[in-house]
């Protein structure tokens, strides 16, 4: 981290000093293995991703619109979308289920997404657009380059915006997962309506300095987000501080990503084989600090009142399990897991997770 500077003192630009949007262009054209070099006219800087979110529901849709959100999704999006703009939230429901042509749970496919976007409509919803979230929090999935220009593809069919939320994109941890970028792919369907945001709290654990990022090939979107975000600009002292992290390239290759995506990969490993061992089904995530897990074994039956039962009984031996009815999943059951903590908290952790599976089966 760079001494302070004398310019951070002052007013400067407040969607993003013009230096750090070059550095951070050159780190997203790098790090997300972009066709074409990214311009910093087209990046705006936001209070953390949630502010992105809020920026981009302001600018892209009228309140009463709806956005496509596949479920299960991180349970803040609902609001992030709501709480200011009034731009609702339409949930994609996702399965365990396997449909024609799915290789996995919770798959995210045109098929589906043209199931949900015709029932909205049927509704009299306005479908605006949809979020995509990749890599996916809770399930850890990530699209490969076909299946994200599918929905690309689809969503241009339907004229919709795509926010594309790649947050996790720089942990991957599955060594046999090739992450693609929106900025990756060299023919784009729909630019101008194609959004992506990221953030420096996941994949640098710097949740607490609030710096998010979007970008937009629209400049009007731009235009837009660079005058409201004088009502929430990200500290000039933060920016000069994320510059110098994101320079660093001998240490960000030699020492940081190698470390946090081995230490990851080490964590979830050791959480699966822990959850498996009790018979836990786990599903096949490959990105993310979580692990999304079918506890249905260990409920009286498959409804929203065991799963919060079962919820309680998690909280009472002293941790913490997110439910599928917070992912706005209409299948109970699944509960998310965050594994990135110290190892002697994770076990500790886990053997109160053991301790009331084992006691379930037990009666």
């Amino acid at each position: 981290m760079p001494s302070i500077d004398r310019s951070t003192l002052y007013y400067g630009h407040f969607s993003g000093n013009l230096a750090f949007k070059k550095d951070v262009a050159d780190f997203l054209s790098e790090r997300f293995k972009a066709q074409k070099p990214i311009n910093p006219n087209n990046l705006a800087m936001a209070m953390g991703a949630l502010a992105t979110i809020d920026l981009l529901a302001y600018a892209l849709a009228n309140e009463g619109d709806c956005i496509l959100l596949p479920a299960p999704h991180y349970p803040g999006f609902a609001a992030e979308l709501y709480d200011r703009s009034r731009v609702k939230s339409y949930q994609v429901q996702l399965t365990s289920q396997l449909e024609e042509n799915e290789i996995e749970p919770f798959s995210l496919t045109p098929r589906r997404l043209e199931r949900t976007y015709q029932q909205a409509r049927k509704e009299g919803e306005t479908v605006r657009g949809l979020m995509l979230t990749n890599p996916d929090n809770p399930t850890g999935r990530v699209l490969d380059k076909d299946q994200l220009l599918q929905i690309l593809q689809w969503a241009h069919s339907h004229s919709l915006h795509v926010i594309v939320n790649e947050i996790y994109g720089l942990t991957v941890h599955d060594p046999d997962t090739c992450f693609t970028s929106v900025f990756y792919l060299s023919d784009i369907p729909d630019p101008s309506r194609t959004h992506f945001i990221w953030s420096f709290s996941k994949d640098f654990c710097l949740s607490g300095f609030r710096c998010g990022v979007v970008h937009s090939w629209n400049d009007d979107v731009i235009q837009v987000i660079n005058k409201v975000c004088y009502f929430g600009c990200v500290p000039h002292i933060v920016q000069s501080m994320m510059s110098g992290l994101i320079r660093d390239k001998v240490w960000l290759d030699e020492t940081y990503f190698p470390n946090n995506v081995k230490g990851v990969r080490d964590a979830f490993l050791y959480t699966r084989n822990t959850l498996e061992a009790l018979g836990v089904q786990v599903h096949p995530g490959k990105a993310g600090f979580f692990i999304w897990a079918d506890f249905n074994k260990f409920m009286a039956n498959k409804s929203y009142e065991e799963e919060r039962k079962l919820f309680q009984k998690f909280l009472d031996a002293g941790v913490m399990l997110i439910p599928s009815e917070r992912f706005f999943l209409n299948e109970p059951g699944w509960f998310r897991i965050i594994f990135t903590c110290n190892r002697k908290r994770l076990q500790l952790g886990l053997e109160r997770i053991s301790n009331v599976c084992r006691l379930a089966s037990s009666k």
